[in-house]
């Protein structure tokens, strides 16, 4: 699979599986910042915690093909994805992948307008992942997707 041609902002090309088919997002690339950006494993023990909590947070295995931005496809099994819906019907993403040393490191953002933002202003990162952990009643839904 190819992604489209190039433009000026490079993306990873996410295809989803769930009951209606399969669908792709793009994600605007930031593996290459100036500032690597991880999420850390508290994170993801609090996100488990708030799955188990909250109807509205789930975990699912969808995640069903990755091209990075160099059109190589990508080890599903070193890609997660959180995904949310705030409650003023914005949504955002964003994906990790695992490295050799178990890191989960930011390599893209969804969508491009958010990615802009962020872009300018780093901290909507720390922001939307302490909402999401500390404010479940602010976010419509949240999804942490793993390989299928």
């Amino acid at each position: 699979m190819k992604s489209q041609s190039k433009n000026e902002t490079s993306v990873w090309k996410l295809t989803l599986e769930d009951k209606y088919g399969e669908f792709t997002l793009d994600f605007t690339d930031f593996s290459k910042t100036s500032r690597v950006l991880y999420l850390r494993q508290a994170f993801i023990d609090e996100i488990a915690e708030n799955i188990r909590k909250y109807e509205h947070y789930q975990a699912a295995k969808s995640v069903k093909r990755v091209i990075d931005i160099d059109d190589n496809e990508i080890d599903i099994n070193k890609i997660y994805v959180l995904l949310g819906v705030f409650k003023d019907e914005s949504r955002i993403g964003f994906m990790f992948f695992k490295t050799e040393t178990g890191a989960l490191v930011l390599v893209g953002v969804w969508p491009s307008e958010f990615a802009g933002k962020m872009k300018e202003d780093i901290k909507l990162f720390e922001g939307a992942l302490t909402s999401i952990i500390e404010s479940p009643q602010d976010w419509i839904r949240v999804d942490f997707l793993l390989a299928v």
